[in-house]
């Protein structure tokens, strides 16, 4: 069952070095190309080329468990088979539209708030269904800085915090 869901069961480097000779190429590539806003392959300098499940493979044939997948993936896994046919099935339908109704949309939010535990139903709304988990953590920072009445955080180097926070400041 393992094999559906992943490209192997094992991460290994199969190159002399990491990262190597053409994840090395595709990152001077970017270098030239791109600012220094990246920060994921400034410090892991890597280039991928496939993913299924939690398993990524770079441009040299390496194999690693991808401890980000929540980044970019929903934390569903790479290719996920399961979304990927229901992803098919919408051929030519909105697959988002940021805030927007859509059927889909309409459909989940029912789903989510009629699994809800009895003691939330008709209590809550969702906040901004937005198209990534920083629009999750900004809002949750500044509903943090609504309530506190404070203005400071405190965030780790690397960590992303979303982009609009601090946009007129």
């Amino acid at each position: 069952m393992f094999e559906n869901y992943h490209l192997s069961n094992n991460a290994s480097i199969v190159s002399d070095s990491v990262p190597g000779e053409e994840s090395l190429k595709l990152l001077a590539v970017q270098e030239e190309c791109e600012s220094n806003n990246r920060s994921y392959p400034r410090s892991i300098p890597l280039a991928f080329d496939s993913a299924k499940g939690s398993i990524l493979q770079d441009v040299d044939g390496n194999k690693y468990i991808d401890f980000s997948s929540s980044c970019g993936v929903f934390n569903l896994g790479h290719n996920n088979e399961y979304l990927l046919d229901k992803l098919k099935a919408m051929k030519g339908k909105v697959s988002q539209a940021v805030d927007y109704p859509t059927p889909t949309k309409i459909e989940f939010l029912k789903f989510l708030f009629g699994s809800l535990p009895e003691s939330l139903k008709g209590k809550c709304k969702i906040n901004f269904g937005g198209p990534s988990g920083s629009d999750a953590i900004e809002a949750s920072i500044k509903l943090a800085r609504i309530n506190k009445k404070r203005h400071s955080i405190i965030a780790f180097h690397g960590g992303y915090h979303g982009m609009t926070i601090f946009r007129n400041r």
